[in-house]
């Protein structure tokens, strides 16, 4: 009984797995007849292309990139980083202009009392006597230039200061004083140039400090076109009066406004000093 159940299901298997004859004899005639019919498609729609082939052919531009462009144009350029003469140099023009503000601002309103307390004199009392001119000693901090001259180191108030110039040729003179190095060209202005180290010191200067000095800048005085030779810019620093031993009257030594005592330095008095040059005299008055 098992073994008639095995043969019939064995026998069951074989016939599910065959396939009917009339499905078998289709199958090859519907695929020919389908690939016929494509082919013959085919043929016709090549035929059609080629008989309505179109006679104008756009013309294709070639495609460019603009990534190169749009790398250089967000790429930065490299900044150099100034140098620690150009840093002072943009420190000494920033607080040079602050100190020119406020000294016209300063200018200003002195005018306009001095013209108020001119007119109540006149009609109170006659006019007095012209009285020797006296310093006038800042009563607040100042600003100062430090520049280095052959060792010696002198400054000069920022309000007084005329400008930092590079030095360049130099054209001497015939006829001038030693101190007198000659006429240097600046945006079509001359200027006079000052052999500091002569100047300040003649009785010390000789061929050894003549051959080790090696000026570099000229600093300009006031409005005048005269300027001292330096050596070394050394700094600008907030200066307060008491820190300065002021000069009582002028002395021997007009030039000289007051010494810096901590820095061991002489302070320079411009408008005093300009009167010297123009007069062709040294700090000597030699």
């Amino acid at each position: 009984m098992f073994a008639s159940e095995k043969v019939m299901l064995e026998y069951l298997g074989d016939l599910l797995s065959e396939v009917p004859e009339d499905q078998q004899s289709n199958e090859p005639e519907s695929t020919g007849t389908k690939t016929s019919a494509t082919v013959t498609a085919n043929t016709q729609a090549s035929s059609s292309a080629e008989q309505y082939e179109p006679q104008f052919q756009p013309e294709l531009r070639p495609i460019t990139s603009r990534t190169r462009e749009y790398k250089e144009y967000l790429e930065e350029p490299e900044i150099s980083e100034p140098s620690a003469v150009e840093k002072l140099l943009q420190q000494v023009e920033l607080k040079q202009q602050e100190e020119k503000i406020a000294k016209e601002q300063a200018v200003t309103v002195d005018l306009t009392s001095t013209q108020v307390e001119t007119q109540v004199q006149q009609k109170k009392e006659p006019a007095s006597p012209q009285v020797e001119v006296v310093d006038e000693i800042p009563e607040q901090p100042f600003q100062a230039l430090f520049f280095e001259v052959a060792g010696l180191v002198l400054a000069v108030p920022l309000q007084e200061l005329g400008g930092i110039h590079n030095m360049t040729e130099i054209n001497s003179l015939i006829g001038k004083p030693a101190w007198f190095k000659g006429v240097m060209l600046n945006r079509e202005k001359k200027l006079n140039v000052v052999d500091s180290a002569r100047w300040v010191m003649p009785e010390k200067f000789n061929s050894q400090m003549e051959e080790s000095i090696d000026y570099q800048y000229l600093i300009t005085l006031g409005q005048s076109d005269w300027g001292l030779a330096a050596e070394k810019l050394v700094e600008t620093e907030l200066i307060h009066p008491d820190a300065v031993k002021w000069r009582g009257k002028q002395g021997k030594r007009p030039w000289l406004f007051g010494t810096i005592k901590e820095k061991m330095c002489a302070l320079l008095h411009v408008s005093d000093l300009i009167a010297m040059l123009e007069q062709g005299v040294d700090a000597r008055q030699q």
